[in-house]
């Protein structure tokens, strides 16, 4: 958070510097005609025009400053468009960098509670990195997401096709993707003995019917 506000200073210089400007031109023109509120004294009247000039820039207003001469109201009117204009852009920037740093705080396993289909390989994921992973046992996303809607949980790891699959009753404004991890994963078979000479009729068969194999189908039930 205090790099956000830091990323954010160069910003906020600008602000002061347009308003120390802004805040010398009103001396300028209005010293002679209201010596009261800006005194003709060049610290102490530039002092009292960056102050209206600040104060106006964020909209507060506080009623105490006023420009009296034509040509400093008319400076005022235009300061008052350019200073909403600058603010605008200092809170947005100042709010981004918030959220920036919000939304991509690094996902942490280590000691979370974490709910992941049993014996899946998301569930032995969150062992490999020391998470809290199900207290209890989910069986299938809709026992998950009810965990992390009563608050058992602080997280779920999901195979991200499960995840796309179940979106539409998954996912909502509390329960949403923080992060996708990357781990590659890789099946094989185990072939020993006299079935070492079925190795290549089983690549064969793989190859012929590759696109079947890794066909999508609507009836697979994830619980079977």
């Amino acid at each position: 958070m205090i790099n956000a506000v830091v990323e954010c200073i160069p910003m906020i210089i600008l602000s002061a510097c347009m308003a120390y400007i802004s805040g010398f031109i009103i001396w300028v023109l209005d010293s002679r005609f209201n010596p009261d509120e800006f005194p003709p004294a060049f610290i102490e009247g530039v002092g009292e025009g960056f102050w209206w000039s600040f104060i106006s820039m964020t909209t507060v207003g506080y009623g105490d400053r006023c420009p009296r001469s034509i040509p400093a109201r008319v400076s005022g009117i235009i300061w008052t468009l350019i200073g909403l204009v600058i603010i605008s852009i200092l809170i947005g920037a100042i709010a981004s960098s918030l959220t920036y740093v919000n939304v991509n705080k690094p996902v942490t396993l280590y000691g979370a509670k974490i709910g992941a289909i049993q014996n899946s390989v998301e569930y032995r994921l969150g062992i490999l990195k020391n998470a809290k992973v199900n207290g209890e046992k989910y069986h299938n996303v809709d026992e998950i997401r009810t965990a992390l809607e009563d608050g058992e949980i602080d997280g779920a790891l999901l195979d991200t096709y499960v995840a796309a699959e179940h979106k539409e009753t998954l996912f909502d404004d509390r329960i949403y993707v923080k992060e996708i991890l990357e781990r590659p994963v890789g099946y094989g078979v185990v072939l020993s003995g006299a079935a070492v000479g079925v190795e290549q009729q089983c690549r064969d068969y793989i190859n012929m019917h590759i696109t079947e194999i890794f066909s999508h189908h609507p009836e697979y039930d994830e619980d079977s």
